[in-house]
């Protein structure tokens, strides 16, 4: 059975995500460095390349490229003062699935800033636990968040599932041991996931790739998708 459901944050639960793209696109092109959505869910959301290294392979300079994302920063800030919006069948989503299992958030966004998001959200009294950039030394595709919030909940990865948007994400959690599936999004590279892992379009597709889950692992075979 499917114990506890491990949320990822930006893009996942608020539409943080499509913020912060916007935010440095329009930094990166103060600088002339033309950024499409495709190239950021591939290096950024899939490989795990910082915003600085992207900045610098479509061609600034290390002193440019370091610029540019203090200015993104600060851009970045100013937009979280205002409200990101929660993103759509997601309340209804958690208010149903927590009533049966336990939750937690694992983000790579620092507290500081999913504290701002989550300011008017009304969304975190149905987590029992917020992993954060703050409580691990590698970011994410790198493992250490899912270990982190699997030791504080006390629990077995097998018995987890992930819900993540990105390659990276998904790399994260599988390489904890934690089954994941993708909520596709604008910045999903869907491709970089590989076909064996199961791709939502909707959040509310969730509850049947539990029950799919629960009714393979039951029955001993390995679920379809």
């Amino acid at each position: 059975m499917i114990e506890v459901l491990l949320w990822d944050n930006d893009g996942v639960l608020v539409d943080s995500e499509r913020a912060f793209f916007e935010t440095t696109r329009a930094a990166f092109e103060s600088a002339g460095l033309e950024l499409t959505v495709e190239y950021w869910a591939r290096h950024y959301l899939g490989a795990g390349r910082r915003s600085i290294e992207i900045a610098q392979m479509l061609g600034a300079s290390p002193h440019a490229a370091h610029r540019l994302i203090e200015e993104r920063n600060r851009a970045f800030g100013e937009r979280l003062e205002f409200p990101i919006p929660v993103l759509p069948g997601i309340p209804e989503t958690l208010a149903r699935l927590s009533s049966r299992r336990r939750m937690a958030v694992v983000t790579g966004s620092p507290r500081r800033q999913f504290d701002l998001i989550h300011k008017h959200t009304g969304l975190l009294p149905f987590f029992e636990c917020v992993v954060t950039a703050d409580d691990c030394e590698r970011e994410k595709p790198n493992p250490e968040a899912y270990l982190t919030v699997l030791r504080r909940l006390g629990v077995d990865g097998r018995a987890c599932l992930a819900v993540e948007d990105s390659p990276r994400g998904l790399a994260s959690a599988t390489g904890a041991g934690v089954p994941c599936v993708v909520l596709r999004t604008a910045f999903t590279d869907v491709k970089a996931c590989g076909s064996a892992c199961a791709i939502l379009e909707d959040v509310c597709e969730l509850d049947g790739v539990i029950q799919e889950r629960e009714r393979a692992a039951n029955d001993g075979v390995k679920p379809e998708r």
